[in-house]
């Protein structure tokens, strides 16, 4: 019997789109090992760097957007662009916006730009924006002597995060894993500050001393400590963390309060001493908060008595104390002095009288900045130090900061922006029951707001929305998927007897 003869078939569209695919993969394999050949370490590197994180991005899918989060660590090595870094938190927001812009385009996301609820935000964004204009600056990779149009640059990546996380559709799974993140990544940034201090005497003397002795590694440790300390008291009820069955939570504290003593940071002993306070405010647990407060405080008082006499505490737990009397090193009194931070607000109300609309901007001249590190070397703190500070976008006050850069209506919009935050948070709060993701969520960005309005005085600056964008955006999704949820469980009233024959909007002649 003859065999019937076989038919040709074409390939299928998804053949033909692997075999492109992996033409695609060899040719650009071959083009990489060319580079690395010609020793183009930094362009392989970049290239890998980009096509790692939306290999990652797609991977995650519509959670594309948690790549952000790695965004909050300065930790990890970044690709060089022109010469210049381009660091961790601006590849995850340059990263997240083209994924946004990519499903957007696929018709795979929508988005919600004109919303009443981002008042503040489109008011500090147009104000950004008339700023530059008013006071225009370049970028040193291009060659330009006037510099500091970088901090525009990331404050509108901020700004387009913001739109689309809010956008972004939030399960209350998610929120475990942006907790692991914050915590992960705060604590990354702790590996550069060890490996920083193990190499201080190979610096410059000044930095060498200060490395040494209160701007040690312990003082990226807490970060790690306040954080967790947040989500803590976010999660559980006062009274709950004192019973039995959270017997863990008391030696945790002590070791969370060594870690923020032993910082130098005098603003975080301060957090964490004052932060039960503010998560009693959310569930009217006043007596236990108190009587957490009092035990800091005891606890504290017992290291400021015994040092000196039975015991002798670091330097950087001395800086830390030092604002209450005791038997202190000079060198704790010296470093605890305001002396800088007041330089620079003289400075800071120098510039808003000179410009109080706009502010000076972010310009910077690359000559003078040279001028300013010499002097400053040469033990110049006050005046020109703080002009050196403030020059990189750095005045450690919130407003003094902004209305210098920016002008004072861009203090007046971060104000109302912190406003908001923190009476929607409040009120967002009881929607929820103890133990939802949600619930902790929102008491998280309300004790995270009591601390950045109680901060913003001796940190903080214009800028300070670069880091702020992620919460401020994953906060409003958040409100939408509980707005969502409450409106999917209202009752549908029933029609009338006049809805049900078809007459509801025919009023009935008499």
């Amino acid at each position: 019997m003859q065999d019937s003869p076989r038919h040709f078939q074409l390939p299928s569209d998804n053949q033909i789109r692997l075999f492109l695919v992996f033409l695609a993969g060899v040719a650009a394999a071959l083009w990489l090992g060319l580079q690395v050949g010609k020793e183009k370490n930094t362009l392989v590197f970049g290239i890998l760097t980009v096509t790692a994180v939306f290999a990652v991005m797609h991977f995650l899918g519509d959670r594309y957007w948690m790549i952000i989060l790695v965004g909050l660590s300065d930790a990890l090595p970044s690709p060089l662009i022109l010469g210049r870094n381009l660091n961790t938190n601006e590849l995850a927001h340059l990263a997240v916006i083209a994924m946004a812009f990519v499903r957007v385009v696929l018709r795979r996301q929508k988005f919600r730009l004109f919303d009443r609820r981002f008042l503040p935000v489109f008011l500090l964004a147009t104000w950004t924006l008339l700023a530059f204009v008013k006071n225009p600056s370049g970028l040193a990779i291009f060659g330009s002597e006037i510099v500091g149009a970088r901090w525009y640059f990331q404050l509108f990546l901020s700004f387009g995060a913001f739109f689309v996380l809010s956008s972004v559709v939030i399960r209350r799974t998610d929120i475990f894993w942006i907790f692991v993140s914050l915590v992960g990544v705060t604590a990354l940034e702790a590996i550069p500050a060890f490996l920083h201090a193990q190499s201080a005497l190979s610096l410059d003397p000044f930095q060498a001393v200060g490395r040494l002795a209160y701007y040690g590694p312990m003082q990226s440790l807490a970060g790690v400590a306040l954080v967790i300390y947040t989500l803590l008291l976010a999660r559980y009820p006062l009274p709950e963390l004192f019973s039995l069955a959270r017997a863990w939570f008391l030696p945790l504290l002590a070791l969370l309060g060594g870690l923020g003593v032993m910082s130098g940071k005098r603003m975080g002993v301060l957090s964490l001493v004052v932060q039960p306070l503010f998560a009693a405010i959310l569930r009217r647990n006043f007596f236990a908060a108190a009587l957490l407060s009092v035990g800091s405080v005891l606890a504290l008082g017992v290291l400021v008595v015994g040092h000196g006499r039975y015991f002798r505490l670091p330097s950087s737990a001395q800086r830390a104390l030092s604002v209450v009397p005791g038997d202190w090193d000079l060198d704790a009194y010296a470093g605890a002095s305001d002396d800088f931070r007041a330089a620079m607000r003289a400075i800071a109300a120098r510039e808003i009288a000179k410009n109080p609309w706009f502010g000076r901007g972010f310009t910077l001249n690359v000559d003078e900045s040279f001028a300013e590190q010499m002097m400053y070397g040469r033990g110049i703190r006050e005046e020109m130090g703080g002009s050196s500070a403030f020059a990189h976008g750095s005045w450690h006050n919130q407003w003094f900061g902004t209305a210098a850069d920016l002008g004072i209506p861009a203090a007046i919009f971060y104000a109302a922006l912190y406003i908001q935050m923190l009476v929607v948070a409040y009120r967002m709060v009881p929607r929820t029951r103890t133990g939802d993701p949600f619930h902790t969520f929102s008491a998280y960005v309300f004790l995270r707001m009591c601390l950045t309005i109680m901060t913003s005085y001796t940190g903080g600056g214009a800028t300070i929305f670069v880091s702020q964008a992620w919460l401020f955006g994953i906060f409003w999704a958040v409100h939408r998927t509980l707005g969502e949820e409450k409106a999917a469980q209202l009752p549908v009233p029933p029609l009338s007897e006049g809805a049900s024959r078809g007459d509801l909007m025919i009023p009935r002649a008499r």
